[in-house]
């Protein structure tokens, strides 16, 4: 057997040419910590179905099919497509999902509890409000559904159902905050946002933000390109109709929301949370565009709102599109192509504003955002929130959208 002292010189030789991170144990525990503490962003979302993106078929889940659940959150919300986009953060994106079709303020903190799912957030994205604000209601009484057949009362007149529904809402919208829980938009809005910033995860941090998206105008009010929309219906009987009063009415509530929600935000006085307003995305975009027709408001992918067209599950969906006679029978009287009438059931499966859970056919995504404006949104959020948290954010490349 061969000495030790003939073979350590060997040895020796050998150990020179092993990696020096070897030779060096202390190099190759900092790269390994360096690894296990690689930071991350987390982008944390909470809210409705606006935030959600309302998947009512599992094929646009978030996550894929076999995560489809009575959240409804879609694979293409804009939050989802800014979690995906990791050129503008200097980290990995880490994104939990929170938000929640059907939603209401309460489900923040409390109720569905969305903030103990998002972890220990860098930005927080809030957009929330609308269930509470009975948009819901407001638009099944004034666009889908209105009076008793036979006895339609269209807005303004006093005694129809949709005047009396505005009236209820908007009170409850311009309502001040000395009116209290469930009697002010702005005390239970105002509230949810000391609630938020109330939590362990959230109190007292300095790196933290959170971001409170409105929401959107829905329809085209210019006269006038668009008075050809005044006698149309998206009603289930043709009724009621799309009067360009209706049209302005409807409009003026999300613009006032969208006000009543950023003064509540600015009066937290925090630099670390700011009011964001999408609307403005959709010009061009929306329900009554000069030049469409009633068959576009259902099938025109440049109309940035669902409407509600028939589900793309439907194994003739391709065909309905395809022939302007299917359009208009879908249009004019929601009949499949296979002659049959939607039910009623299906068609009042619109939004339940009571906080059930009403998405249990693809009606529920109905003045929703289509794909159109969640991609716009994502990168209008991006621009905007940019400078928000510059500690994480890359400077935007040159070829960076402008929407």
């Amino acid at each position: 057997m061969q000495k030790l002292s003939t073979l350590l010189p060997v040895l020796l030789a050998s150990l020179a040419h092993l990696p020096t991170t070897l030779s060096n144990p202390l190099v190759q525990t900092e790269k390994l910590d360096q690894r296990l503490v690689q930071p991350y962003f987390t982008l944390s979302s909470i809210g409705d179905s606006w935030a959600a993106g309302q998947a009512t078929i599992p094929r646009d889940a978030y996550g894929g099919p076999g995560k489809w659940t009575k959240c409804f959150q879609h694979a293409r919300s804009w939050e989802a497509l800014m979690a995906s986009d990791n050129s503008w953060t200097n980290d990995p994106i880490a994104f939990k999902f929170a938000a929640c079709s059907g939603s209401h303020l309460v489900d923040a903190v409390h109720g569905k509890n969305q903030i103990s799912q998002v972890g220990r957030p860098d930005l927080l994205t809030m957009q929330m409000g609308g269930n509470d604000a009975g948009f819901g209601k407001i638009l099944i009484a004034c666009v889908y559904i209105g009076d008793v057949p036979g006895s339609q009362k269209d807005y303004p007149n006093p005694d129809g159902t949709c005047f009396k529904t505005i009236t209820e809402w908007e009170a409850y919208i311009d309502a001040p905050p000395s009116a209290g829980a469930g009697k002010s938009f702005y005390f239970d809005h105002h509230l949810t946002l000391q609630d938020i910033l109330g939590t362990d995860l959230i109190k007292n941090r300095d790196d933290f933000y959170l971001a409170v998206i409105g929401y959107g105008e829905f329809f085209n009010t210019k006269s006038p390109d668009s008075d050809w929309c005044n006698d149309q219906s998206f009603g289930t009987l043709k009724a009621p109709k799309l009067s360009n009063v209706l049209r302005t009415k409807v409009n003026a509530l999300a613009v006032k929301l969208n006000a009543v929600i950023a003064q509540s935000t600015s009066d937290l006085k925090n630099d670390h949370v700011k009011f964001y307003d999408p609307s403005s995305l959709f010009e061009n975009h929306r329900f009554c565009e000069p030049g469409h027709t009633i068959n576009n408001q259902y099938f025109l992918k440049d109309v940035w709102f669902w409407n509600m067209s028939p589900p793309e599950d439907d194994p003739d969906y391709a065909a309905f599109s395809a022939t302007d006679a299917h359009e208009t029978a879908w249009a004019q009287n929601y009949i499949f192509i296979n002659g049959t009438k939607a039910s009623q059931a299906q068609l009042l499966g619109l939004i339940d504003p009571t906080g059930g859970n009403p998405y249990d056919s693809w009606s529920g995504r109905s003045f929703h955002p289509k794909d159109g404006g969640h991609l716009a949104s994502k990168y209008s959020f991006i621009a905007k929130i940019t400078p928000l948290i510059l500690k994480h954010a890359k400077e935007q490349p040159a070829d960076f959208p402008v929407i």
